[in-house]
């Protein structure tokens, strides 16, 4: 019997603001990432296992992980007509 089975790893841009980074000090554009884990049978997504998000300076490639709560407030920082 063939079972396959594992975990499986998709990764959303959820946008790219436009800020001073606290590591380097440039103005960089930084992508804001949502990687979703999920348990897969056959390919097909099945059991969600955890969300992580990241935020990654495309000057200094600097990635930290963030919260929720901290991506929402970059977002509503950096795109004013959000709120």
């Amino acid at each position: 019997m063939l079972l396959i089975f594992g975990i499986g790893t998709k990764e959303s841009l959820l946008g790219v603001p436009y800020y001073i980074c606290e590591t380097c000090g440039q103005a960089a554009a930084h992508r804001l990432l949502k990687l979703s884990r999920r348990f897969t049978l056959f390919f097909i997504p099945l059991i969600p296992l955890g969300v992580r998000y990241y935020d990654t300076c495309t000057f200094c490639a600097r990635t930290i992980e963030l919260s929720e709560q901290q991506i929402e407030a970059v977002t509503r920082q950096t795109n004013p007509e959000l709120r």
